[in-house]
């Protein structure tokens, strides 16, 4: 999933996502990230798009 959760930072596409680490689906990852990172992917990237650095 680490790889899974870098191209969520990069805002790739979940169905790429899921089709670059090997999920026959973006069902089938959604499921499998939930289920270990502990929050759905969507809710993921958001959380890591609100947590970049600011630059002036």
């Amino acid at each position: 999933m680490y790889r899974a959760a870098r191209l969520l930072k990069n805002n790739v596409e979940m169905e790429k996502i899921a089709e670059l680490v090997g999920y026959e689906s973006e069902v089938a990852f959604r499921k499998a990230f939930k289920r270990e990172v502990g929050i759905p992917p969507a809710r993921y990237q958001k959380l890591e798009a609100s947590s970049l650095p600011i630059t002036l």
